[in-house]
């Protein structure tokens, strides 16, 4: 690490931060959203590749951003988390919160069954289970995941605390849809790029 920089524990990361700058892409963002774990804590996602939705900032909007960051004039949206956890044999195997997805992904004809618990409109808990023979990948946020194998079961339950993303407020979200995906842009239909 840099002089000036020091490294800390996952702990008081989460509990110290006033707001975190997460330089990056989603995966990144995806990443830190999974440390902080008990605080709602203001992200800053600053995208350094090319098809980042989550992380809202461009490195040349630093200069306003961070300011405004620290000053908690920014804009946000709390997003929604899961705690997720896979079970084999009564015990829990891979645990995470995350921000994204929890997949159960059959290599070809495996069984998957479901269920899930609601208290009047609220959903409590829902469980996937694997049964037969093929290859199940369970992955969290496609970062991490285990070979799943029959008996094993997928838990996910509401987090208790969202992730706080720091909003761009001088570009909207189809703004950012228009940058990523090229919305508006000549579509090309024959083998020569023709219009």
């Amino acid at each position: 690490l840099p002089d000036k920089l020091e490294r800390v524990s996952v702990d008081e990361f989460e509990t110290e931060s006033d707001v975190v700058v997460v330089l990056g892409g989603d995966g990144t963002l995806l990443h830190a959203a999974s440390l902080l774990r008990t605080q709602i804590t203001p992200v800053l996602g600053v995208n350094l590749g090319r098809l980042g939705f989550m992380a809202a900032f461009a490195v040349d909007e630093l200069d306003r951003a961070l300011p405004a960051a620290f000053a908690g004039e920014l804009p946000h949206v709390d997003r929604l988390r899961l705690d997720a956890k896979v079970w084999r044999n009564g015990r829990v195997i891979l645990e995470r919160r995350i921000l994204n997805d929890a997949a159960l992904t059959p290599a070809g004809m495996a069984r998957l069954s479901q269920y899930q618990i609601f208290q009047g409109q609220q959903l409590v808990t829902s469980r996937i289970f694997v049964s037969g023979q093929r290859e199940v990948h369970a992955t969290l946020e496609g970062q991490v995941g285990v070979v799943a194998r029959p008996g094993d079961s997928l838990q996910r339950e509401l987090a208790p605390v969202p992730m706080r993303l720091l909003q761009a407020p001088w570009r909207d979200y189809f703004q950012t849809l228009r940058e990523k995906l090229k919305w508006g842009e000549p579509l090309v239909d024959g083998p020569r790029g023709t219009h």
